[in-house]
């Protein structure tokens, strides 16, 4: 009987071995198993990375043109507005002859939003009045 617990005892280690084995051969493939997975996630990870990169300097690109374009806007927009100021607010010197031979030069302030051509053509045309 002591060999038949002998032999019972070498099957069931056996038995525990094989049971060992499978065990062992499951977590490593579990093991490899996500190891594989978690590998695809890093790379998946790193080129969603490097996407956001290129997104951001694309971005940067972006807002960098856009300040140039809102600083241009703003320098013609000051130009413009002088130019506007100086055409509202025009000199205009008149000579003219008194009735003793003098000269006098009178200034006249004329404020109106006219265009250079326009404006030019009246003052050519007071300056015609004026001579008559």
């Amino acid at each position: 009987s002591l060999q038949a617990l002998m032999d019972q005892l070498q099957a069931r280690t056996l038995e525990l071995s094989g049971l060992q084995a499978k065990v062992e051969s499951k977590h490593q493939q579990t093991f490899e198993e996500r190891e594989a997975l978690l590998q695809a996630k890093d790379k998946e990870l790193k080129a969603l990375e490097l996407r956001l990169q290129h997104q951001q300097e694309e971005a940067e690109q972006e807002r960098s043109r856009l300040q140039i374009l809102i600083l241009r806007l703003e320098s013609r927009l000051q130009q413009q507005t002088k130019e506007g100021e100086e055409s509202f607010c025009v000199r205009v010197c008149l000579q003219q002859q008194t009735k003793e031979g003098e000269e006098v030069i009178s200034s006249y302030i004329i404020n109106f939003p006219l265009s250079p051509y326009v404006l030019e053509s009246r003052l050519q045309q007071q300056t015609k009045e004026g001579e008559e």
